[in-house]
């Protein structure tokens, strides 16, 4: 059985809390893993816009000692998207981060979120003399997902993401 892990919340410079957790004798995949925290108004919306617009594998519900709540995991390799909620009234953080995704048609993306009703922060544009082209959405509290579509990027087939 390995060690149990310990964490301990810090403040980086921005004054964003940042969770630090050792994990002694885990698997090394563990170690190539990054988590996002988000902060969300509406769980319920929440969930639903990571799980079937952005469509990242939900994971079932932790329990999470560090911030007194439950958190709801999302997966895409080896990044892990933790939602939780403190309750109604808390203020979104939609300055200090977003969340940058590569996908093969940044096009079907934005005709999805218009079709879904998505808001859009930044229309469908390129960037001139690059095999580059972007969108910008905001999730239900307003938080960032940059959907981004770069030469490499859109040469894969759907099987290859």
């Amino acid at each position: 059985m390995p060690a149990p892990r310990t964490s301990a919340l810090v403040k980086d410079p921005d004054g964003q809390m940042v969770e630090l957790l050792v994990a002694p004798d885990e698997p090394a995949a563990i170690y190539g893993q990054i988590e996002i925290g988000l902060t969300v108004s509406n769980i319920d919306v929440s969930r639903k816009f990571y799980r079937e617009f952005v469509g990242l594998e939900e994971l079932p519900p932790v329990d999470d000692p560090a911030f007194h709540t439950q958190r709801y995991p999302y997966r895409h390799g080896p990044t892990i998207i933790n939602l939780r909620s403190f309750g109604p009234g808390i203020p979104a953080d939609t300055g200090s981060g977003g969340i940058q995704y590569v996908v093969t048609s940044a096009a079907a993306v934005d005709a999805l979120a218009k079709a879904r009703q998505v808001v859009i922060a930044q229309p469908l544009s390129t960037l001139a003399n690059f095999q580059f082209m972007s969108v910008w959405l905001d999730d239900p509290d307003g938080i960032t997902n940059y959907f981004a579509q770069t030469a490499i990027s859109s040469k894969q087939r759907p099987a290859d993401k």
